[in-house]
């Protein structure tokens, strides 16, 4: 599955008619680029199954937790099923590879796609025109609605999906050039999170890996971050910001590992964009309490 990542200031266009941001978040293992390390001992092929010289192997996180980076084939890659529900509904919908590339904005494909998640949503998501809603437990029905100036430069929301074993639910705000954003709402009491980047849940819904990737131009944040649900809160146990590379997209193979495509930016006289895949796999104590 192909994102486009686009400039964006637009985070202060949203209109969000609901509660306040972030009363969920904690973060465990707070780091920066300073108490980081990257260790690597791969040699520099770029053939198939390997990765650049310059990607890591080991991602030290803190003293306690440390990402294990292992190369892959890109065969081995693809045998590996989709864990996300909207990557399936991509390839089910968006059979013209522009408006597959483009879904997060206004093409017919994303439309079609939401128009099929609120039919299958039980009465819990509505539109009317520009107006998104949803139904919460505590703070009844939150509405979002569009900020329209023109055909092109328009902002607003897209139902993505809901978390039926977790109770959220998933809303992408979509901008001209923005950069990915969404926000997890929870079900019963209307709590909002928000993401920087594209969220990639694990099939029984208590973790996510966080995908920003934007590792040319620079303009978004180039992060990811891992979360975990522990005690009906998200915990945040990993974030990292990786300087030429990210992951564009990733798969749940347990627990504790993802297989990621990773965009890289290469080094040689003409810079250009190549893409590995790897096994990434969490090593250390995750099981973060509050």
């Amino acid at each position: 599955m192909k994102r486009n990542i686009i400039l964006s200031l637009g985070f202060a266009l949203l209109l969000l008619n609901c509660g306040h941001t972030g009363d969920q978040v904690k973060k465990t293992h707070p780091i920066s680029e300073t108490v980081t390390s990257e260790t690597n001992s791969a040699t520099p092929a770029l053939e198939s199954g390997s990765i650049p010289f310059s990607l890591p192997d080991t991602i030290r996180i803190n003293d306690t937790v440390s990402l294990k980076l292992t190369p892959m084939k890109q065969e081995d890659y693809l045998a590996f099923p989709n864990t996300n529900n909207f990557d399936a509904l991509l390839d089910s919908f968006c059979h013209d590879e522009q408006n597959k590339y483009y879904y997060h904005n206004l093409t017919p494909c994303g439309w079609d796609i939401e128009k099929y998640l609120i039919a299958t949503s039980k009465g819990l998501v509505k539109r009317e025109k520009s107006k998104l809603a949803i139904q919460t437990t505590l703070k009844g029905k939150l509405t979002f609605e569009e900020n329209v100036r023109d055909t092109i430069r328009s902002s607003g929301y897209k139902f993505n999906q809901y978390l039926d074993k977790a109770g959220y639910y998933l809303i992408e705000f979509h901008s001209f050039e923005a950069c990915p954003e969404f926000f997890l709402i929870n079900y019963h009491s209307g709590e909002k999170l928000r993401f920087s980047g594209y969220p990639f849940f694990s099939p029984d819904e208590t973790q996510v890996l966080v995908a920003d990737y934007d590792y040319g131009l620079g303009w978004c944040t180039n992060s990811f971050s891992w979360w975990k649900l522990v005690n009906n809160n998200w915990v945040e146990s990993v974030n990292y910001k990786p300087n030429n590379w990210g992951i564009e997209d990733a798969k749940w193979i347990n627990e504790t590992t993802v297989v990621a495509r990773i965009g890289y930016i290469t080094n040689r006289k003409n810079p250009g964009e190549e893409k590995f895949f790897v096994r990434m796999e969490m090593v250390g104590n995750n099981n973060t309490k509050k």
